[in-house]
């Protein structure tokens, strides 16, 4: 059960998809993952971004994914298909949409705005990407920026990069600039979620989704993964 008493989706797992690959889109339908998070973004070259749109957008739209829920990353505000990819997603029937490197409470409630007059349901959340030093400083501000948002979506490859830190297994760069010791770390105490690096961090239920195999360093047991094909 939520904070808000409705009833808790598991995310034991949470499997990335690349937008622009039609087989990957279809072979999700019949992986073991409790959500899948299609992606504009990282996964898609440049000039593929409008064609992945249009895919991800009609592959959720038509269904087939049973219970899984469906989250639909997209490209920065600050990209040439941040706005599109936004207002397409707002409509494609998602649970939620993931966008990337927020800094700010302002960036989320832009989203937002841009969400609402896009069409969007007032069921269809936000999910952020914490992956630079700004972001995860001002971890506290953007998490109760605005009603949409649900999860923090740690992205540890761009904060280690951001961190001119080393890139190691145990992930030993994160542990001081980690929402948990900075100001967001109260968070975890005031409303009893759990953020941790390398996770997905749901508002509602204080569930973990690694994106790394850090189950053991950081507490975290539901992993996800990267789909390759």
């Amino acid at each position: 059960m939520t904070s808000d008493g409705s009833a808790a989706r598991p995310r034991r797992s949470v499997l990335y998809m690349p937008g622009s690959n039609a087989r990957a889109l279809e072979k999700a339908k019949g992986l073991p993952a409790d959500a899948l998070i299609l992606d504009l973004e990282d996964a898609v070259a440049p000039d593929a971004k409008a064609e992945a749109r249009a895919q991800v957008c009609a592959a959720v739209h038509d269904g087939g994914y049973g219970d899984r829920e469906i989250i639909i990353r997209v490209n920065g505000a600050d990209t040439p298909w941040g706005d599109d990819d936004l207002k397409a997603a707002a409509v494609a029937g998602a649970e939620a949409i993931l966008i990337p490197k927020v800094e700010s409470a302002q960036m989320v409630q832009d989203a937002a705005a841009k969400m609402t007059a896009a069409g969007a349901p007032d069921g269809t959340n936000l999910w952020c990407m914490m992956e630079t030093p700004r972001g995860i400083l001002q971890a506290e501000e953007i998490a109760g920026s605005n009603p949409r948002l649900k999860c923090f979506v740690m992205g540890t490859s761009d904060l280690t990069k951001d961190l001119h830190a080393l890139h190691t297994l145990d992930r030993t760069a994160h542990l001081s600039s980690s929402p948990s010791s900075t100001p967001g770390h109260s968070i975890v105490h005031t409303s009893h979620h759990v953020i941790a690096p390398n996770s997905v961090w749901d508002r509602g239920t204080p569930t973990i989704i690694t994106l790394q195999n850090l189950v053991g360093a950081y507490g975290a047991d539901h992993p996800s993964a990267a789909h390759v094909d």
